[in-house]
């Protein structure tokens, strides 16, 4: 039997690295709120809803423009900080392969399309 155990951190960040989350955050929420306008204004109009693999081409793109320039300030460093931060604490961080993960079964880590009925539903 696989036992699941699940933990709660709390960062304690300075005042530098409360500022930096706080940006790194907005910029994830930015990214969401722009994609989903663009898919709201093509519902609409009648269009077809781009897929995921046509909209993670615009993150690219919107990171060369420079309106949207600050986007290309990545989760690599917030990543390689939470990982040290963990190595020095006795912890770990765990990437996940996002695939599926919303089709998962977080009991028994059965996979099946039929889980996820709708976005907002998990059975």
């Amino acid at each position: 039997m696989k036992i699941l155990k699940a933990y709660k951190f709390r960062l304690e960040a300075t005042p530098e690295q409360h500022v930096r989350l706080m940006q790194l955050c907005g910029t994830a929420r930015f990214v969401w709120n722009r994609a989903l306008s663009i898919c709201n204004e093509k519902w609409e109009s009648g269009e077809k809803i781009p897929s995921s693999y046509t909209m993670a081409k615009w993150l690219p793109i919107w990171k060369k423009d420079d309106e949207t320039s600050f986007l290309a300030q990545g989760w690599y460093e917030f990543r390689r900080q939470l990982e040290y931060k963990q190595a020095w604490a006795g912890g770990e961080v765990v990437a996940v392969n996002p695939a599926y993960t919303s089709q998962a079964c977080s009991a028994c880590g059965h996979t099946d399309k039929a889980n996820r009925k709708t976005q907002a539903k998990f059975i």
